[in-house]
């Protein structure tokens, strides 16, 4: 006679709440049916009823085991190498715990709980309790999750770092930014200086050296590797654009002017990177600290001086 076992029940009832709750909030949802290894399925976010293709990993706990007998202490249970997982997803990933007999469920940002301190340490479950605030609701997905989703869409930590920081020894979570002077595994070396260079995680200090690396190093490594370069520089978003010029006016300040040339000269492998400062400074994006820097990058890119830029944003505020 053949037997269904209770938990592929429970487990489809995640599932099947998890649809009917993005159903709701009008965006696209798709099980994964096989090879589950930390996502259950995934979701596209909508616009104007059309898809984005900004996509985001789900992963669903579904039964009493994951909530206490009130229906109020919801419990997410992982482990190290879920964690270290979920941190290296090139999509930022949502966590849902459902009780099948309280009838809810609860939601967790799993992208902004993979830190590094969590996949080295732990600890592993995690608790939150039922509210308005924490419950996975309509409301909530377009209000509260659908921002996350949209912070975290461009954010990515590699396998590289994660094995770093999962290595028994390793006691410290900072981010390691590779020399590819020393590294036999120059490739690799380049894709982690990619990494930092890019990370929405990483502070102006490792994103100066990062970008200071690559732009030196540029010109000898190979055509390939030059490419992958542009084609990450052409999708910058204005926040790791920003923070780039804010690098630049800082070493210029800190007398480090051939840092900062090194950084403008990378800055100038992106198109039409010129119309894109501009945009910035006149949307306001850019802090007026910050301003004269920016126009200077302008200025070494285009091979000319534009004082237009300067009586525009610099002299009218005096």
């Amino acid at each position: 006679m053949t037997h269904v076992l209770r938990s592929s029940h429970t487990e489809k009832l995640g599932v099947a709440e998890v649809q009917r709750i993005l159903a709701k909030a009008r965006t696209i949802f798709r099980a994964t049916s096989t090879d589950d290894v930390g996502i259950d399925g995934f979701l596209e976010l909508v616009e104007d009823g059309a898809a984005t293709g900004i996509i985001a990993g789900v992963q669903i706990k579904s039964g009493q085991s994951f909530v206490d007998e009130a229906g109020i202490r919801f419990t997410f249970k992982a482990d190290r190498e879920h964690f270290g997982y979920w941190a290296r997803c090139s999509f930022p990933v949502i966590g849902i715990v459902f009780s099948p007999d309280h009838e809810k469920s609860v939601w967790f940002d799993l992208t902004s709980l993979s830190t590094d301190s969590r996949i080295t340490n732990g600890p592993y479950s995690i608790n939150l309790e039922y509210s308005s605030e924490t419950a996975f609701t309509p409301s909530n997905f377009t209000l509260k999750i659908k921002q996350i989703i949209y912070k975290y869409s461009h954010q990515r930590r590699s396998l590289f770092q994660i094995r770093q920081l999962m290595q028994p020894q390793q006691k410290e979570a900072a981010l390691h930014v590779p020399s590819i002077e020393v590294s036999s595994k120059r490739e690799e070396a380049w894709y982690e200086l990619i990494q930092v260079f890019l990370g929405f995680s990483s502070t102006d200090e490792e994103a100066a050296d990062a970008g200071y690396r690559l732009s030196w190093y540029f010109p000898s490594v190979s055509d390939e590797l030059q490419q992958i370069l542009k084609e990450h520089l052409s999708q910058i978003d204005d926040f790791l654009l920003v923070r780039t010029l804010r690098v630049i006016h800082d070493l210029i300040e800190n007398n480090a002017e051939p840092a900062a040339e090194l950084m403008v000269d990378l800055l100038s492998y992106m198109p039409e990177i010129s119309v894109r400062i501009e945009k910035l400074l006149k949307e306001h994006k850019l802090s007026s600290a910050y301003t004269e820097g920016a126009i200077q990058t302008i200025e070494v890119i285009e091979q000319k001086t534009r004082n237009d830029l300067r009586n525009l944003f610099v002299n009218s505020h005096f």
